[in-house]
């Protein structure tokens, strides 16, 4: 199941806060991503 973003801001350090429709807040490191998917090395 996939929940609805309400929300995501692009932080200069990698992070990205992201806001859900549900009201549940998160924040994600997506540093990690990097190593794991050569995809995001473009970014």
């Amino acid at each position: 199941m996939f929940h609805k973003v309400k929300n995501v801001i692009a932080l200069k350090n990698c992070f990205l806060p992201v806001s859900f429709v549900e009201g549940i807040s998160k924040i994600y490191d997506v540093k990690p991503l990097f190593k794991k998917w050569d995809v995001f090395n473009n970014l």
